[in-house]
């Protein structure tokens, strides 16, 4: 081959190498497009729009399409890559769901990239971005103010070892947002019956705290919802004024409900509560009926009064009048018939729900108030502070409590396959 010849195939050559250049860097280009723009048109038309923390499961919902005009801006203004499916993170933290599409992401770096996942399908697509949108995504998530939550789980779990996580643990899986919240003291039995009512009208969850030291939980829960005010249903002795102290210093307002005793606490958020006239009455002695009753409470935003076996205290008593409707709870074991005698002086309105024991009182409670129930939580008759913190829950999903033996708890976890005692059974 002459010289000219080699030169002339040389040239074709260096063209046609530069031509496939060119196609694969279009096509590269148009496979970066189109993902940008499949992300921009899922965000865009999809009519649920929100953020999990549970790999896509049990999203939060954002209520206001400005939240998505932001995400939208922000992904707008930076470039993608493709790149390969093994930068894929497994258990993305923190997700952007919607109808038919999860986007994990990732606040920080990995190696020295910003990274995402797209699913949809059964499709998954690794980038990266130029720029930290991701972080700029979950924060703008993160602060949203109106958020809500869809409460069709069946899948709620007690921490058998920390009250306190649990009770935020049910908070998570029922509130998106709550200006609101309920404070009692993790050992507080007594007041803890009294929570629920006052978190009804308030429409608040119900968090626990140590007696002298703030978790490092509960100020998280009261960050991610954006809480203003912390309404306190246990006295010093369960939670001790350096607590209250502290988190007034943090910016919480503080209103304190918690009397010298039991009985007083009761009085004090009934008084609270803007009721009309209606009271439940049960026990400050006996314990076994609060239970079933919590998630009435909570729903209809009935203050709870407590008794004595044998005799109300006068601060409970001053309270009622001949206009009053009072439900009562329990046999007569529980509340004697001397109470009884006391009301009937002051001529009030009295139903009473008692069955033969506290199991047959709670199905008895669930027929009689709940008779159109969507379900029930299946939970042990031991759990006092597990069936109160429920209770927001419970009331909000329309599944009334039903307290069970822990046989026939053991029972519906070899039935519907639970690995352990400490899920909530919904059903």
């Amino acid at each position: 081959m002459n010289t000219k010849k080699m030169l002339s195939v040389s040239i074709s050559l260096v063209v046609l190498a530069s031509n496939m250049s060119y196609v694969v860097a279009n096509e590269a280009d148009k496979k970066e497009s189109n993902l940008k723009n499949t992300i921009i048109e899922k965000v865009k038309k999809s009519k649920f729009l929100g953020y999990s923390y549970d790999l896509g499961r049990y999203p939060y919902k954002l209520n206001k399409n400005r939240y998505r005009e932001l995400i939208l801006k922000e992904i707008n203004n930076a470039t993608f890559s493709v790149i390969s499916n093994s930068y894929e993170i497994k258990g993305y933290p923190f997700m952007l769901v919607g109808d038919n599409f999860k986007i994990g992401l990732l606040k920080e770096k990995s190696g020295d990239m910003f990274i995402g996942t797209l699913y949809y399908g059964e499709s998954s697509i690794v980038f990266k971005t130029n720029k930290n949108i991701q972080e700029k995504i979950i924060k703008i998530c993160e602060e949203a103010n109106n958020v809500s939550i869809d409460l069709k789980t069946d899948n709620l779990y007690m921490d058998d070892n920390s009250k306190i996580k649990s009770a935020v643990g049910i908070s998570r899986r029922t509130f998106g947002r709550s200006k609101n919240i309920v404070l009692i003291g993790d050992e507080s039995i007594p007041d803890s019956l009294l929570a629920a009512g006052l978190a009804g009208y308030f429409d608040a969850p119900i968090l626990l705290s140590h007696k002298d030291k703030v978790s490092k939980d509960l100020l998280e829960e009261l960050s991610r919802l954006k809480a203003e005010n912390i309404y306190v249903a246990s006295g010093k002795k369960w939670i001790s004024e350096s607590i209250l102290t502290e988190l007034s210093e943090k910016g919480y307002n503080i209103f304190d409900c918690s009397g010298q005793n039991r009985y007083e606490t009761s009085k004090n958020i009934a008084q609270k509560i803007k009721t009309d006239n209606k009271y439940i009455l049960l026990s400050g002695q006996n314990f076994n009926d609060i239970s079933s009753i919590s998630t009435y409470s909570y729903d209809k935003k009935i203050p709870i009064l407590l008794t004595g076996k044998s005799q109300i205290p006068m601060c409970n008593y001053d309270l009622i009048n001949q206009n009053s409707q009072i439900l009562a709870i329990g046999g007569y074991n529980t509340i004697s018939k001397d109470v009884y005698s006391q009301l009937d002086k002051k001529k009030v309105q009295i139903n009473r729900i008692s069955g033969k024991n506290r199991f047959d009182t709670s199905e008895k409670i669930v027929k009689k108030l709940y008779p159109d129930s969507s379900g029930y939580i299946y939970q042990s008759d031991k759990s006092f502070f597990n069936n109160i913190i429920i209770s927001p829950f419970s009331a909000k999903s329309k599944r009334p409590i039903l307290i069970k033996t822990v046989d026939e708890l053991n029972e519906l976890q070899n039935k519907y396959g639970y690995e352990d005692i400490n899920h909530v059974f919904i059903k």
